[in-house]
């Protein structure tokens, strides 16, 4: 009478070990998407970016070096 158990008895996953379908209440996301990446690319933090060093308006140019 023990033998055999009826398929009433048996758990809906069929004892595989991994249910077929997630558990009720906790939705896991699709595999498919890859991970999302950790932070977006930002620019350098630092001052702005700055043109070569050029005499500024009104001011001698600097001193050449020697010929």
């Amino acid at each position: 009478m023990l033998m055999s158990q009826p398929p009433s008895q048996q758990p809906p996953q069929g004892g595989f070990g991994a249910p077929q379908e997630p558990p009720q209440g906790t939705p896991q996301p699709p595999q498919d998407q890859p991970p999302a990446p950790a932070q977006p690319p930002q620019a350098p933090a630092g001052p702005p970016a700055q043109p070569p060093q050029a005499p500024a308006a009104g001011s001698p140019p600097p001193p050449a070096g020697p010929p």
